[in-house]
């Protein structure tokens, strides 16, 4: 009888332990990764508030400009780490709440903005700039990764923007510009990739490079 009950004892032990070990070594897989994330969390900067607490408490800027860049095209935050920043709506707020300022702001992108040639990816870069031209930007500086895709993908991003694409070999295509002046007030600000020439020095006051084409970074 006493071996009977021992024998039962651990065949319960042998069909319950194995799943209880399986969810114990989940939770703490789980609990690694979440250190893991938070550890790698960088510092990004000052808070939001801090920033726009300080154009409230000084003399108010002519023109903010915000600047984007090696976005890939991504939607949403990766989750590579905890409370990681990012992602269009929290970008689409963030322009809000400068503009609500009352103070002009520019959108810009530095470039490195699209990821993969796939249909999904293609139609996932779409999407991304129409969520750009929705939030009002004055151009995107192609990188010499965008630039590697082929006219075809890139015509079919520029007919989803309301803004051009910037790059210095404008005149070797129908999709890119050299460069786009925005006037603030009585000034003309000028964003060109790579270096400005004669006609846009012409055209400015102020000019401001975006990046080179020939460095990706």
């Amino acid at each position: 009888m006493k071996r009977a009950i021992l024998v039962l004892i651990v065949l319960t032990l042998a069909v319950t332990l194995p799943p209880l070990y399986s969810q114990w070594a989940e939770s703490q897989r789980i609990k690694q990764i979440q250190a893991v994330k938070q550890q790698a969390r960088p510092l990004v900067g000052e808070r939001l508030e801090t920033v726009l607490s300080g154009l409230e408490s000084s003399e108010p800027p002519s023109v903010v400009i915000l600047y984007t860049g090696s976005t890939r095209s991504h939607l949403e935050p990766c989750g590579c780490y905890q409370e990681q920043s990012g992602g269009l709506p929290r970008r689409a707020y963030v322009v809000d709440q400068f503009r609500k300022r009352g103070t002009q702001t520019i959108l810009v992108d530095a470039g490195n903005i699209f990821d993969s040639d796939a249909e999904i990816d293609a139609r996932r870069c779409e999407t991304h700039i129409k969520a750009l031209a929705a939030m009002g930007y004055s151009a995107v500086a192609l990188s010499e990764s965008d630039l590697s895709y082929a006219d075809t993908y890139l015509r079919r991003q520029r007919a989803a923007a309301t803004f051009p694409f910037l790059a210095p070999d404008a005149e070797h295509n129908d999709f890119t510009q050299p460069f786009v002046v925005e006037q603030i007030g009585q000034h003309n600000l000028a964003f060109v990739v790579g270096e400005a020439d004669e006609e846009v020095a012409a055209q400015s006051d102020v000019v401001v490079a975006l990046g080179d084409p020939k460095d990706p970074e």
